[in-house]
C-alpha cells in the first residue's frame, strides 16, 4: 500500500509548506471549479431557452391582431355579401388594419421566422389574403365566409408554429405554462368561435331568417365555445394560484368576460336560434359580438403582458443565480 503513495509523498517532501498548501488547495477547489462550471452552464441553457420563448411572445402579440381583425372582416362581408350594404365603409377600414397587421408580422418573421421555421407559413397566408381580398366583393356569401374560415385556420396553425419553434409549448414551469396555452391555443379558439358566430349570425339577420341547418350549425359552434371556455378558465385558474397577486389584478376581468360570453349566448339563443321570426337586426348582432370578443381579447392582452412580465423576472433570476455561481 506504501509503494502506491510513495511518488506523491516523494513529490509533497520536495515541497516547501506554502507549495504544499497550495497544491492541496488546488485538489479541493477543482471539483468546486468543475460544478461551478457545469451549473453555469446549465444556468446559461436556461437563460436562452427564456430568451427564445420571449422571442416567441414577440411573435404571437403581432400574429393576435391579425387573428382579430381577420374574423371582424369576414363578418362584415357575410353581413355586405347578404344585403346589409351599409358594412361596404366598414369593411375598407378594416382592410386598412389588416394591411398594418401584416407589415408587422413582416417585420417579426424577418427577425425570426428562420429561428421559428415559420416563413414560408407566413408567405402563404399572405398569398390567400391578396387573393381573398381581391375577389371578395363579388363573391358568393357562403364560399367567402367558408374562404375566410380557412384563413383563419392558417393564422391559428402559425401561433402554434410559432409557440412550438420557440418552445413556449414545452415551457415546464408551473406558473407560466397554463398562462401559455391559454394565450397560445384555447383564448384564440374562443375567439374564433365568437366570430364564426358573429358573423353567421350577422348574415342570417341580414336576411330575416334561419334555416335549421344554420341553427344546428350555431348550436354546435356555441357547444365548442363552452368548451374551450371550460378550458380556459381552468388554466387561468391555475395561473392565479401559482402568481401572487394574480386572483385581486386578474381575476375580475375572468369574471367580466364569463359574463359578456353569457349575455351574447343569451343573444344569440333568445334573438336568433329559439326565435320563430328573426327580427334583430345586423348591427346589434354585429356589435354585440365584437364586444364580446373585445372583452375577450382584453382578457388575453392582460394575461400576455403579465406572462412576458414573468418571463423578464425569470431572465434576472437565472442571471443573478449563475453571476453568483461565477463570482461576478
Amino acid at each position: 500500500m506504501g509503494t502506491l503513495f510513495n511518488p506523491a509523498v516523494n513529490i509533497m517532501s520536495r515541497l516547501t509548506y506554502p507549495k504544499k498548501i497550495a497544491l492541496i488547495s488546488v485538489f479541493f477547489l477543482l471539483p468546486l471549479i468543475v460544478v461551478s462550471v457545469l451549473l453555469s452552464k446549465e444556468l446559461n441553457l436556461k437563460i436562452e431557452v427564456t430568451e427564445q420563448e420571449q422571442h416567441g411572445l414577440k411573435y404571437i402579440q403581432a400574429v393576435r391582431q391579425l387573428y382579430q381583425h381577420l374574423p371582424e372582416h369576414r363578418g362584415m362581408m357575410n353581413g355586405y355579401l347578404n344585403g346589409s350594404v351599409e358594412f361596404k365603409e366598414k369593411i375598407l377600414l378594416q382592410r386598412q388594419l389588416i394591411t398594418a397587421d401584416i407589415a408587422a408580422i413582416d417585420v417579426v418573421d424577418t427577425r425570426f421566422g428562420v429561428e421559428f421555421t415559420s416563413q414560408q407559413h407566413w408567405q402563404v397566408i399572405k398569398q390567400d389574403w391578396r387573393a381573398l381580398e381581391q375577389r371578395a366583393f363579388n363573391g358568393e356569401a357562403v364560399g367567402i365566409f367558408a374562404e375566410h374560415s380557412a384563413l383563419i385556420r392558417k393564422v391559428y396553425a402559425l401561433l402554434g408554429a410559432v409557440s412550438n419553434g420557440s418552445g413556449l409549448a414545452l415551457d415546464s414551469y408551473l406558473n407560466t405554462y397554463a398562462v401559455v396555452d391559454a394565450l397560445v391555443y384555447r383564448l384564440p379558439l374562443i375567439g374564433e368561435s365568437l366570430g364564426q358566430l358573429r358573423g353567421l349570425a350577422t348574415g342570417t339577420v341580414a336576411v330575416s331568417e334561419i334555416s335549421l341547418l344554420q341553427r344546428v350549425e350555431l348550436g354546435l359552434i356555441m357547444g365548442e365555445l363552452s368548451s374551450n371556455y371550460l378550458s380556459v378558465k381552468d388554466n387561468i385558474g391555475i395561473a392565479l394560484r401559482e402568481n401572487e397577486g394574480w386572483k385581486n389584478r386578474y381575476g375580475p376581468g375572468l369574471l367580466a368576460t364569463e359574463q359578456q360570453l353569457i349575455q351574447f349566448n343569451a343573444l344569440l339563443t333568445k334573438g336568433v336560434l329559439e326565435a320563430e321570426w328573426v327580427t334583430l337586426d345586423a348591427d346589434t348582432i354585429f356589435n354585440e359580438g365584437s364586444k364580446t370578443i373585445t372583452s375577450v381579447y382584453s382578457l388575453y392582452d392582460d394575461l400576455f403582458l403579465a406572462l412576458d412580465s414573468l418571463f423578464v423576472a425569470r431572465q434576472a433570476e437565472l442571471t443573478g443565480v449563475r453571476n453568483t455561481v461565477m463570482g461576478f
